[in-house]
């Protein structure tokens, strides 16, 4: 397992730019490219997102991303120190960020309790035989079966 990148910043929405364009860069690094690449993106922006602003009450805690590859994958694990997602948000939201996860990513595990939230997003690299649907308990609850058999596709309109 090579370890690319391992960045934590403050939660706060000037980071997030920062941070996923480094979760960029080093899957690019590995070899993800294309439409692999732009989901990367999309989910990490997504994941970041979700802890600047249902991670912490108060003030900002920490964000961490960690780029790791092996032979078949990219993985990206974004984390927080927040109150979990057991506790209820009173920001805001559209309730598609687990939907937007899945679609854009091969597969999504959400890990979180009292003491934070693990969120990892693995992308097959081009080596690998074409996506399949998201896999994962977070994609099996957030994905309607209507939106694209067991998950959404990458592509496919939502």
């Amino acid at each position: 397992m090579d370890v690319s990148a391992h960045l934590s910043a403050p939660a706060t929405p000037e980071e997030v730019g920062r941070l996923r364009r480094a979760a960029k860069h080093a899957a690019a690094q590995h070899g993800l490219a294309g439409e692999a690449l732009e989901g990367l993106e999309l989910a990490v922006s997504e994941a970041l997102g979700n802890v600047v602003h249902h991670a912490y009450a108060d003030e900002p805690g920490e964000m961490t991303v960690e780029v790791v590859a092996d032979d078949r994958e990219v993985r990206v694990t974004v984390t927080d120190d927040g109150r979990g997602m057991s506790t209820p948000s009173t920001a805001p939201g559209l309730g598609l960020g687990l939907r937007l996860l899945c679609g854009a990513s091969d597969r999504v595990e959400i890990s979180s309790d009292d003491d934070g939230t693990t969120v990892t997003l693995a992308f097959a690299r081009a080596t690998q035989a074409p996506r399949v649907p998201p896999r994962g308990p977070a994609c099996r609850r957030a994905v309607p079966r209507s939106a694209g058999g067991a998950g959404a596709r990458r592509g496919s309109s939502r």
